[in-house]
């Protein structure tokens, strides 16, 4: 979706949720054979201070109600990557870029041009990382080994995105059975059932876990609940996501 920009989004209550799992599932896995691939990586890294991300300012929701120095051990690698990144907030790339090896590959995959412009600048100098201005659906498959770490994370501001993201998990799993995938997908709503389409679809074995948002009254718009799936999650991982979602939960809910 090349009019999406996820600044104007970064650093909500769903980006916590996903960054902070994401960062502990990386590093639930084995060690210097991993290889990062992002089909949607944004621009990396985020101004929360940028009239773009103002403007909406959905990180009042998530980030501004957050104090990474107190956080449980659960989320110590997405403090790791909170610190790493400051002052900007890290998505899901620049959070992988901040916990991985020298020697460890990233292939980050981004059609809009601006966005693309920014995403070179916060992480095309570092070592192993390559930017790639091409569907990121398509690279994945390409790309994929069983060593991968690969992030799934549209829009869905069309509707097929759901039955195209679907399809990729199939595709990559049936490709590298061993690799890991994380998913992410919202609940809406305006279209509160859209999301069962992707997940009455996935045919690879994967947990799900979701977040309900963190609002004592459920929003009349927007996101009710943000979702994410996991194909290949590492031993006894799916009740340390339930684990970080319940404290998280807590957290945003009680400040």
């Amino acid at each position: 979706m090349l009019s999406y920009q996820h600044i104007y989004h970064a650093g909500g209550w769903f980006d916590l949720h996903k960054h902070a799992i994401l960062c502990a599932l990386w590093e639930a896995m084995p060690r210097n054979t991993r290889i990062y691939i992002d089909t949607h990586a944004g621009r990396g890294a985020y101004d929360l201070s940028a009239p773009e991300a103002i403007k909406i300012a959905e990180f009042e929701t998530g980030m501004t109600r957050l104090d990474p120095a107190r956080l449980p051990k659960p989320f110590a690698p997405f403090v790791k990557a909170l610190e790493k990144n400051a002052p900007l907030y890290p998505g899901s790339a620049a959070c992988i870029a901040a916990l991985k090896t020298k020697g460890e590959a990233m292939h980050l995959f981004e059609l809009h041009p601006q966005e693309l412009k920014h995403l070179q600048r916060a992480l095309g100098k570092q070592p192993k990382v390559k930017i790639h201005q091409k569907d990121g659906h398509a690279g994945a498959i390409n790309l994929t080994s069983n060593n991968a770490f690969i992030a799934i994370d549209p829009s869905y501001e069309i509707k097929s995105e759901y039955a195209q993201a679907a399809q990729t998990i199939n595709t990559l799993y049936n490709k590298s059975p061993k690799a890991v995938q994380l998913i992410w997908y919202p609940v809406l709503a305006a279209r509160a059932n859209r999301h069962e389409e992707l997940l009455s679809a996935i045919s690879a074995p994967h947990v799900n876990i979701t977040m309900k948002a963190p609002f004592k009254a459920p929003p009349e718009k927007g996101m009710l609940e943000t979702g994410l799936v996991i194909v290949n999650a590492p031993e006894y991982f799916d009740r340390i996501a339930q684990n970080i979602t319940d404290i998280l939960s807590r957290i945003l809910l009680r400040t």
